[in-house]
């Protein structure tokens, strides 16, 4: 689908290689913005207070100061959010989709008993 819409006249390797730098760039901010997160909640993690090895940075983060807690839980909060903003659209797009084909006629021709 996506070569189909990114190949609209044009040949069928210009769209390949667009579809992989698309995907090479998306991919790009998510990863680096990881790294960069992880990074740093290492190294203020250390700061902040000792943790035994193996422990979670973020944890450690979110029982330091408030000055860093802080920051660190509205991340947290902003992470959960943003996962689950687009799963309960999903889910009312799912559900309104589900009523509107239950409301439509059955067909005669349609056995409801699979083979």
């Amino acid at each position: 689908v996506v070569l189909a819409q990114l190949g609209h006249g044009r040949g069928r390797e210009a769209a390949g290689r667009e579809a992989r730098l698309a995907v090479v760039l998306g991919s790009l901010l998510p990863l680096l913005l990881a790294i960069g997160w992880s990074s740093a909640s290492a190294a203020l993690a250390s700061l902040a207070s000792p943790s035994p090895p193996g422990a979670d940075p973020v944890l450690a983060l979110l029982g330091s100061s408030p000055t860093l807690a802080t920051p660190v839980a509205l991340i947290a909060v902003g992470a959960i959010g943003s996962t689950m903003l687009p799963v309960l659209l999903a889910c009312a797009g799912l559900l309104a989709d589900a009523s509107r084909f239950r409301s439509l006629p059955i067909s005669p021709h349609i056995s409801p008993h699979l083979p």
